[in-house]
């Protein structure tokens, strides 16, 4: 457990400034999930593309039996996790992939915002990350270089 100094700053509907501090208090947590290093912030596909997103959990506790689990806004989409657990010593790193596919039916815009989460099965330790996938029916272009021509 930690303590932590907040602030809060800002404004009340009639403009006058306010100000109030406290002191709040959090239990930090010994693990982390991230998105592998490779995945943009947004992912577009077109309709009936599948893509996977790997995932990187690193256990810096005790050893434990973590369950991977997945949400998403939008049940269009068809999305999974694979595996769904992992068994992780201390410092130890896992990782699990997510596949994603976009409906053959999807229009430009269509969207999913995927959460992946870790819990341990032993103890509160819990930790996660998102993405979004956007389908487009234009395939994306990758700018690899830039010329410029005076004229």
């Amino acid at each position: 457990m930690q303590t932590f100094q907040l602030q809060l700053l800002g404004k009340d509907t009639a403009g006058n400034t306010i100000s109030r501090i406290g002191s709040v208090t959090f239990e930090t947590t010994s693990i982390d999930l991230q998105l592998g290093e490779r995945v943009p912030p947004l992912i577009v596909l077109m309709p009936g593309e599948t893509t996977e997103v790997d995932v990187f959990l690193y256990n810096m506790g005790e050893s434990s039996i973590f369950d991977l689990s997945i949400t998403s806004n939008n049940d269009e989409f068809s999305v999974t996790i694979t595996p769904s657990q992992l068994t992780l010593a201390t410092n130890d790193t896992g990782n699990a992939t997510v596949t994603i596919a976009v409906p053959m039916d999807s229009t430009t815009g269509d969207s999913v915002t995927i959460s992946v989460v870790a819990s341990s099965t032993s103890d509160a330790r819990t930790d996660f990350t998102s993405f979004q996938v956007v389908a487009s029916l234009t395939p994306p272009v990758n700018v690899t270089s830039v010329s410029r021509y005076n004229i």
